[in-house]
């Protein structure tokens, strides 16, 4: 299975709501050990990953280091690298219409504006992959200002807030992989992360 964070490369982006999925992906490493290294692979370039096993299933853990909107680019190659086709695949990003801390497993979903998402999908040819969306909540603010808030970084309270839930997030992910990729498994994933948000 190949986990995707999404997100921005480059410190300045480092903190911000819009690089949720790397925090996450990053989170994710640092509980299993499995190292991310600045490094190509094959022809692959504009990429950290690193390769470990969960349990008994191998895992490749990918941050595409291209901006955003061409995240795809980096995920179809290392698909292509691999072998591996949208089945293997997790993208975990930011979403603007889920409450702080709400999670959303979904296969084959539409990109409802996420340009990341959407750049995977053009390269894929196809959504046919699975997600993690991590609610980072809408800005009450006008829609021209939603690039501003999704590039700023979380306020104090939600600071507080973020290192819980990245950690259920990493065990959401964690459950997901022994269990999630088939139906009913994915169903069993989703009755125990869908919430609220906090």
């Amino acid at each position: 299975m190949i986990i995707v964070g999404l997100g921005n490369p480059g410190s300045e982006y480092g903190e911000t709501r819009h690089n949720i999925g790397f925090q996450v992906v990053e989170s994710f490493s640092e509980k299993f050990s499995i190292p991310l290294r600045d490094k190509k692979l094959g022809q692959c370039s504009n990429i950290v990953w690193g390769k470990g096993k969960v349990g008994e299933q191998e895992v490749i853990l990918l941050l595409p280091q291209t901006f955003m909107n061409n995240s795809g680019e980096a995920v179809r190659s290392v698909l292509e690298y691999f072998r591996l086709t949208g089945e293997n695949l997790l993208v975990v990003h930011d979403d603007l219409d889920l409450p702080l801390g709400s999670f959303r497993f979904d296969l084959k979903a539409s990109a409802a504006g996420h340009r990341g998402v959407q750049s995977v999908i053009d390269h894929l040819g196809s959504p046919d992959f699975y997600r993690f969306r991590f609610g980072i909540g809408r800005p009450t603010v006008r829609e021209e200002d939603i690039v501003s808030y999704v590039l700023s970084s979380f306020g104090a309270e939600e600071k507080k807030k973020l290192p819980a839930l990245k950690k259920e997030a990493v065990q959401a992910i964690e459950m997901f992989l022994s269990e999630g990729s088939l139906p009913k498994g994915l169903e069993k994933v989703q009755q125990k992360y869908h919430h609220k948000g906090v």
